[in-house]
């Protein structure tokens, strides 16, 4: 798989493959002393380009930064099974993949189901957890609009369903096409399979709330969420921290994405956490 970046990478960084699917891969080392490695999983339709700037933010503070595309997403490749197992375990092989232990891992939205479940399968491959807009469960906000993206799609193709889209638009689902056909955004959705959509759509719609569990593992937690988040209810994600005795941190200003809005504010607030543990 040859692997193409749509824009500058962040300094230093490079992209590669490991597994069999195979998974595409986002590698930006440390400038200056390594202070760890952060493994960061995107949310629902992205890619790792969600952590572009985040990521070289967080390579200047002294992080090592890995991002993956998940499986059925943009350069990673496709599957015949998007089951929450699946996508956990392609974290877990990533880490094996690279040789890492001891990371800081980091799930976006629909990515925090994800990181949570990779660490019930394998706490002892973690340092810690932060979920970044990511709620505890099924996303009964969203699904409305999971369910009207579903049966929007499930008779087109992925390219049928864009170009629909953006001669009729339809509000409240979530198919949204970019008006520039060469941006990052076009090429990765014309790129996904419309599987892993379903799957990762039926995940969060029903996937239960697995809290508890995660607190008897004993890792150390984060909640990060933008003041403004619209997709998850901030109680919820409140009240998440609150079951795991984790820190807290709200990005003022920021919505559903801190990442992509405001990354250089975003990586001083993880930044400031992971720094504890060195």
């Amino acid at each position: 798989m040859s692997l193409h970046p749509f824009y500058p990478l962040p300094a230093k960084g490079e992209l590669c493959t490991v597994g069999k699917l195979p998974l595409a891969v986002l590698n930006v080392p440390a400038i200056g002393n390594e202070l760890g490695v952060v493994h960061l999983v995107h949310g629902f339709t992205g890619s790792k380009e969600d952590f572009w700037e985040l990521a070289t933010h967080l390579s200047h503070a002294g992080f090592r930064v890995i991002a993956h595309d998940n499986r059925g997403q943009h350069q990673s490749g496709h599957a015949e099974s998007y089951e929450l197992d699946d996508f956990a375990r392609d974290v877990l092989e990533v880490e094996k993949e690279l040789n890492l232990e001891n990371t800081h891992l980091l799930g976006h939205s629909f990515g925090g189901l994800v990181a949570r479940r990779a660490v019930l399968i394998d706490p002892d491959q973690f340092q810690s957890i932060t979920f970044l807009c990511s709620g505890p469960g099924k996303n009964v906000k969203r699904t409305p609009a999971l369910t009207g993206m579903i049966e929007f799609l499930k008779d087109k193709t992925m390219a049928e369903a864009w170009a629909l889209q953006k001669a009729n638009y339809i509000p409240d689902i979530m198919v949204n096409p970019h008006p520039d056909e060469q941006s990052i955004w076009t090429h990765r959705w014309h790129l996904s399979d419309k599987r892993s959509l379903f799957g990762q759509a039926q995940i969060l719609m029903n996937e239960i709330d697995r809290t508890e569990e995660l607190y008897e593992v004993g890792i150390a937690a984060h909640v990060v969420y933008g003041e403004n988040d619209d997709a998850w209810p901030l109680e919820e994600q409140d009240s998440m921290a609150e079951q795991l005795e984790a820190e807290r941190s709200i990005i003022k200003f920021a919505g559903h994405c801190p990442n992509e809005e405001m990354p250089a504010v975003t990586a001083a607030v993880l930044g400031a956490w992971w720094r504890e543990f060195h």
